[in-house]
């Protein structure tokens, strides 16, 4: 009897791991009880700009002697920064309905549009220090980059959700990844592989459809395809991110996970 107390009072002092399986699982369960705003949100803030911001840039046929005549655009140039701006509200916008609905509370989207507009430059923030970060450890031999990016993954939704401080909240996201980095490493591996995979049939069955055809119509089709693939990743992406810091989150207020050797 004692050794059976014994063994269960090991069994609960043992540290909890971050279950890959169920970060998939949230991840679709959330997509599917929150399509509606999700994909509403995203396709008005995100999606229709790009196409339009895609379209202007066809649109200024290049030449040899000028091959980048459309980022000379103003038009073009006032679009892309709007459209960048519109992106992070929408990456707010995500992560807040994502993690209202997480954390078992139903998001309205008079709240979720009110509480973006204060999140919107902090994500921009948090996004310009990512990038530098991840890029600049590619730049050293890619595995620093990796690292970066492993680290610092749930910084966004920290942003969102716990403060408007973009370098805290990239220390915040250090911490809760803190034990966790060669799982969380293998779950982007894993993401790469899919990401490719799903690619590969998406792409591959619209040009065997003759989606792909020459000619502008064919060209706009192309770029609405692209662009609707593009579309539907960054719902996944930024969800998924959600429900990793959600589950980050509740294992460090279960005392996290052992250190790993590298990654921590």
């Amino acid at each position: 009897m004692k050794r059976g107390r014994l063994s269960m009072t090991l069994a609960d002092a043992s540290p909890r791991k971050l279950d890959l399986g169920r970060v998939f699982g949230d991840t679709f369960a959330v997509i599917r009880r929150q399509a509606v705003p999700l994909l509403g949100v995203t396709f008005v803030l995100s999606y229709l700009p790009s196409l339009l911001g895609a379209l202007l840039a066809q649109g200024a046929r290049p030449t040899a002697a000028a091959p980048f005549a459309a980022y000379g655009d103003p038009l073009y140039s006032l679009l892309s920064l709007v459209g960048f701006f519109l992106g992070a509200y929408a990456i707010a916008c995500q992560y807040d309905i994502a993690i209202s609905d997480l954390e078992g509370r139903r998001p309205v989207l008079s709240e979720v549009f009110r509480n973006a507009v204060g999140k919107m430059l902090p994500v921009v923030g948090a996004i310009l220090l990512l990038f530098l970060g991840v890029a600049l450890g590619l730049i050293m031999l890619i595995v620093p980059g990796v690292i970066v990016a492993v680290m610092w993954i749930v910084a966004l939704p920290a942003v969102v959700a716990e403060t408007s401080n973009p370098v805290k909240a990239l220390g915040r996201s250090r911490a809760l990844t803190k034990g966790s980095r060669w799982r969380i490493f293998g779950l982007l591996l894993l993401l790469w592989i899919l990401v490719l995979v799903v690619e590969g049939v998406f792409f591959g069955g619209a040009a065997a459809s003759g989606a792909f055809l020459r000619g502008a119509k064919g060209g706009l089709l192309t770029l609405a395809l692209v662009s609707l693939f593009g579309f539907v990743l960054s719902v996944c992406v930024t969800v998924g991110s959600a429900a990793l810091y959600m589950q980050l989150r509740e294992l460090k207020g279960a005392g996290g996970e052992a250190v790993a050797q590298v990654f921590a």
